[in-house]
């Protein structure tokens, strides 16, 4: 199968694990996630890569816990903070690497 050629340098990026020249992001994660050590590595990444990423841990919280607000409290604390990063609104730049 053969890769489309746009997804090429992404693809080179994640396997060599740089995260530099990747768009700001947001991670949410629960403290409850099986995945939380990886998000917490790959924020360091895109921190020393110059690359705006925020994390927000939320206690108690598992996996995909915003998508069942009615289940989880705090999914609601998280879900304003996800609009306004979608609509571009307060993007933190990435803190400066530490030497």
């Amino acid at each position: 199968m053969q890769m489309a050629p746009w997804l090429l340098p992404a693809m080179r990026r994640r396997y060599r694990g740089d995260a530099g020249g990747l768009p700001p992001m947001l991670i949410t994660v629960g403290d409850a996630e099986l995945m939380l050590w990886e998000c917490r590595d790959f924020t360091r990444r895109c921190h020393a890569a110059g690359t705006a990423c925020e994390i927000i841990e939320v206690e108690g919280a598992i996996h995909d816990f915003a998508m069942a607000r009615t289940l989880f409290p705090e999914a609601r604390d998280v879900l304003p903070r996800m609009a306004a990063f979608a609509r571009g609104d307060d993007l933190s730049p990435a803190p400066a690497a530490e030497a």
